[in-house]
């Protein structure tokens, strides 16, 4: 009786194997099964989506990730219990740090801010409706012109329209700012098939006037406290 060895390509090492990695590509290629099953899906199809997100990526500098989030975001914030969970899902114009602010208060923005001003003030209550006396708001949009401050050098301080405030005992928050405006991605437009995908879908390539929103609180429990976060929110 005689043994053969196996060859390297046939082995793979168990302790190297993923079995997360391994359910989630057998998943994905069934979900690609189904769209070619029922939609009709083709490879073409496959390329022009990548090769689109590719320019994109060169054109904007973001992760490839992020070029597609405005695809899949939704599918990330769905958490259970009543909560909108997305800690998974950064928004690109997310910068950390901001200073905090008194409640009511103020962002911080220039001597002479453009724009209308505005007063935005509110309670925040958990998935289930009970209120967070304490809870940390991350508060930042886009200037008058729809630009973010800190992401491109555009003569905005870093943190101009960008601030932290807690929310008082009877969990409310206030603070005044200017109105936000709707805005488009300038190097996105010019990408002459983003243009293209977004009137395909019946889309416009601007984006409302909204103010983002990122959460923090503690939640306390019988064994030890974990903190918890609910990002990026938007309000119109």
């Amino acid at each position: 009786m005689t043994s053969t060895t196996p060859a390297p390509w046939e082995t793979v090492d168990p302790a190297l194997i993923n079995p997360r990695a391994v359910r989630l590509v057998e998943a994905f290629k069934d979900a690609l099964a189904r769209l070619r099953d029922e939609h009709g899906l083709t490879f073409d199809d496959l390329h022009t989506v990548t090769t689109l997100l590719t320019q994109l990526r060169d054109a904007t500098g973001v992760p490839l990730s992020l070029c597609a989030m405005p695809l899949f975001s939704e599918v990330f914030q769905g958490g259970g219990d009543g909560y909108t969970i997305s800690e998974d899902v950064d928004s690109p114009t997310y910068i950390p740090g901001s200073p905090l602010i008194d409640n009511p208060g103020r962002l911080p923005m220039r001597p002479d801010e453009p724009g209308v001003p505005l007063i935005a003030s509110g309670r925040v209550l958990d998935g289930h409706g009970r209120p967070l006396a304490g809870a940390e708001l991350v508060i930042y949009h886009a200037s008058n012109d729809g630009i973010y401050s800190g992401i491109w050098d555009d003569g905005q301080p870093k943190d101009n329209l960008r601030g932290r405030q807690r929310t008082d005992a009877e969990c409310r928050y206030a603070f005044t700012t200017v109105t936000p405006v709707p805005y488009s991605n300038a190097p996105s437009e010019a990408v002459e098939a983003v243009a293209a995908a977004a009137a395909a879908l019946g889309r416009s390539l601007y984006r409302s006037a909204h103010i983002h929103y990122e959460i923090h609180f503690v939640l306390k429990t019988r064994t030890s406290p974990e903190t918890a976060a609910v990002r990026p929110q938007e309000t119109a």
